[in-house]
């Protein structure tokens, strides 16, 4: 069974969701295996009459869609462990180079699950580099040209700077005096179109605080389109992210602005 995610505005609404879980799958024979909390959720002896639950306690970190969740400073990382980009940083102390064939490479670039797009950035240039192979013929078996190879290496080296990469991971700041604007954002080149989507909030003494909340990436087709057109595909892609995070999110925004 898998993992039950889930945010609520309270540390009394969180206690009763966890206790209402708990009842109803216990009725079924289940036990929750933990339950974990940016908040202390029991006491000390609270737990210890625990039966049916655990609830960890001190600093955990835990996968959440593709991200790794640290429940004490309530923030969103990446843990990049690639195994090639350190045999890649061995190889070139020892000069025997790594044999980087267009499977290794596509392998690699599959291990990175980010449904979110927190590493949108990094992922929409290894696509490009996908369809770069393809372009070239070079088959599953085979190393590409040195040009494209050390582009791919470049790539996985910077692909561990993601490991200093943290996000918050409530959206929603507890100054705030407004209702929070949704603001999208989409652009193209001849390689690629994208879009991001960020929460604006003014809070305190007239300050505003942005906080992204998704991105997506899309690699543009072989058929080489014009700039102009590639750019309405983005406004497309960013017009169908506004309306799923309106339609998803619990928050109400006040007013949607795309760029």
């Amino acid at each position: 069974m898998d993992d039950i995610c889930d945010s609520v505005d309270t540390v009394m609404e969180a206690k009763q969701q966890t206790e209402d879980i708990d009842t109803v799958l216990e009725k079924g024979g289940f036990r929750v295996k933990g339950w974990i909390s940016n908040k202390p959720l029991r006491s000390p002896s609270q737990n210890e009459k625990m039966d049916t639950a655990t609830m960890f306690q001190g600093s955990v970190e835990e996968n959440v869609l593709g991200s790794t969740w640290n429940n004490q400073s309530d923030t969103l990382s990446f843990k990049v462990n690639f195994e090639l980009i350190n045999q890649i940083t061995e190889a070139e102390q020892r000069q025997p180079e790594v044999k980087l064939t267009k499977r290794l490479l596509l392998s690699q670039v599959a291990r990175i699950y980010d449904p979110v797009g927190f590493a949108a950035a990094f992922l929409i240039r290894a696509k490009i580099g996908m369809q770069v192979l393809w372009q070239t013929g070079v088959d599953w078996d085979e190393e590409p040209p040195p040009a494209i190879r050390y582009k791919w290496i470049e790539l996985f080296k910077e692909m561990k700077e993601l490991n200093k990469i943290t996000f918050q991971r409530s959206l929603c700041c507890a100054n705030a005096t407004e209702p929070p604007m949704l603001c999208v954002f989409s652009d193209a080149s001849q390689d690629a179109f994208g879009t991001c989507a960020y929460i604006r909030q003014k809070t305190n003494g007239n300050k505003y605080q942005v906080r992204l909340i998704a991105a997506k990436s899309r690699v543009a087709p072989l058929k080489q389109l014009s700039v102009p057109r590639l750019e309405l595909q983005a406004a497309v892609l960013a017009s169908r992210l506004a309306k799923a995070i309106e339609q998803e999110s619990r928050l109400k925004f006040k007013s949607v602005a795309f760029h």
